[in-house]
C-alpha cells in the first residue's frame, strides 16, 4: 500500500493509476493537520492497514496525472546532532 499527499496535501493512497482520498477515514484517527494525521497513521497503521485495503479498492479515484504529488512529510521536523 502506497500511501501520498495530494494537491492540498489531501491524504490519498495509490490503486494502480488512481489516486483515492482517504482523508476523511484517516482524519478520524486525530489530528486537525497532514502532519498530525500522518503521526496518528504511523502509530496505528498495523490497525489501520486492515480497514484501508478494502476501501481503496473499492473506491473510485482521480487520475494520477490530474494531481499533483506533494512531499511525504508536510513540515518535517528538524534535527540536530
Amino acid at each position: 500500500m502506497k500511501l501520498v499527499f495530494y494537491d492540498d496535501f489531501r491524504f490519498g493512497a495509490l490503486n494502480g493509476d488512481q489516486v483515492v482520498d482517504i482523508w476523511s477515514f484517516l482524519k478520524a484517527l486525530g489530528g486537525d493537520s497532514p502532519q498530525e494525521v500522518l503521526r496518528s497513521v504511523m502509530a496505528a497503521f498495523e490497525l489501520v492497514t486492515p480497514q484501508l485495503a478494502p476501501l481503496i479498492r473499492a473506491s473510485g479515484g482521480k487520475k494520477l496525472e490530474s494531481v499533483r504529488l506533494r512531499q511525504p512529510v508536510p513540515r518535517p521536523a528538524t534535527y540536530y546532532q
